[in-house]
């Protein structure tokens, strides 16, 4: 039988144990920390993505209300519908004496999506309004069925545009609200 030599380098099963959960702890610590920025990562790169297509939505409804009503050749362009919760317009854009493809928009939303007639335009678009003002900046008020009748329609010079932006992202909900004045160019 060998004879043990208390003064032999090594590690004692006890010791090696103690190791192994102390690195343990420390690894599970580690790991916690790595998927609780991971997540806040995604989240911030989430919200992100809501604010930039929130923007870009209030943008292009804002890029073609200002072309509302253009019409150098004569076809009869304008505001063709309005409503709280919608509006709709047309311009003559390519100046070809006809309203086509491309010059008629009819913004609106459909669930969580923001259309312009059967285009999609964006998602995770939650609600979108307007409100019609005059000349003199007294607002217009849309009649029955919630609808601007033609001499209404006639008097609008400006329009506000709220719209809000949400997403629901790992359990909680999250919205991003931003607005716009348009003057209408073409009256």
């Amino acid at each position: 039988m060998r004879e043990v030599n208390m003064n032999e380098k090594g590690l004692t099963l006890a010791e090696l144990l103690v190791t192994m959960v102390v690195m343990g702890i420390i690894m599970t610590m580690i790991m916690t920390i790595f998927i609780t920025q991971r997540k806040s990562f995604e989240t911030r790169g989430k919200l992100l993505g809501l604010r930039d297509r929130t923007r870009a939505s209030l943008d292009y409804v804002t890029k073609n209300l200002r072309m509302a009503g253009y019409d150098r050749t004569g076809v009869g362009a304008g505001l063709t519908g309005g409503g709280r919760y919608r509006v709709s317009f047309t311009a003559d854009i390519n100046d070809d004496t006809t309203l086509g493809a491309g010059e008629t928009f009819n913004f609106f939303i459909n669930g969580d999506t923001l259309m312009n007639g059967a285009e999609v335009v964006s998602f995770d678009i939650d609600s979108l309004q307007f409100i019609y003002f005059d000349a003199s900046r007294d607002s217009i008020i849309p009649g029955a069925g919630d609808s601007l009748d033609a001499a209404q329609r006639a008097e609008v010079q400006s329009i506000k545009i709220f719209i809000k932006g949400k997403r629901n992202i790992y359990g909680e909900e999250y919205s991003y609200r931003l607005s716009s004045f348009v003057n209408i160019r073409n009256k």
